[in-house]
């Protein structure tokens, strides 16, 4: 995954997020953890488990790229520990750190 300062101001939040690109490879819910664990400074087993914020099972299946067809669009964010989260179905994963 490749980490960039984003401020194209493609969402409506803040934007001081961090951007990364997923390509299935690690599942999603292992991708998000691995970013909020990079613009943290931590190490991925210092975060709190997602299933604590978000059903990582289901984050995997909604954006699983195998079943959804290709004209499919969407995104979900939540938050995760005192960042929030937004997963696009084009694989892009903003984390936008606390304010």
């Amino acid at each position: 995954m490749r980490d960039t300062d984003y401020h194209n101001g493609r969402d409506d939040h803040r934007s001081d997020a961090h951007r990364f690109e997923w390509s299935d490879d690690p599942a999603l819910s292992i991708a998000v953890i691995e970013a909020v664990a990079a613009v943290s400074g931590r190490d991925p087993l210092e975060i709190e488990p997602l299933n604590r914020y978000v059903d990582p099972d289901a984050l995997d299946d909604i954006f699983e790229r195998d079943q959804a067809p290709s004209t499919a669009r969407g995104r979900i964010s939540f938050p995760l520990e005192e960042y929030l989260v937004v997963v696009h179905s084009d694989g892009e994963i903003l984390v936008y750190p606390p304010e």
